[in-house]
């Protein structure tokens, strides 16, 4: 990503440090914890298919001429990324 914070991590740190944390504190720490990890292994997962995709079509992916499929994935990792298309 290009956050070197993400907002997830973020909040995890702040409901872990609250001096007077109630049980789900820790709990949502964890699992926002938990979901950042998912969401990175997901990006990873589609970068990688997209990159080979590249790399077996060369020059198809700004022709227009891609699959529906992979134009929705590169969607995907430019929303959850911040990065422009």
């Amino acid at each position: 990503m290009t956050d070197t914070h993400p907002e997830a991590l973020r909040l995890a740190a702040a409901l872990e440090l609250d001096p007077m944390p109630v049980g789900w504190d820790m709990e949502a720490a964890a699992e926002l914890r938990r979901l950042h990890e998912v969401n990175m292994a997901l990006i990873d997962a589609c970068q990688i298919v997209t990159r080979t995709y590249d790399k077996l079509r060369p020059g198809h992916s700004n022709s227009g001429m891609e699959p529906l499929e992979i134009s929705i994935i590169r969607a995907a990792i430019a929303k959850a990324t911040g990065e422009q298309l």
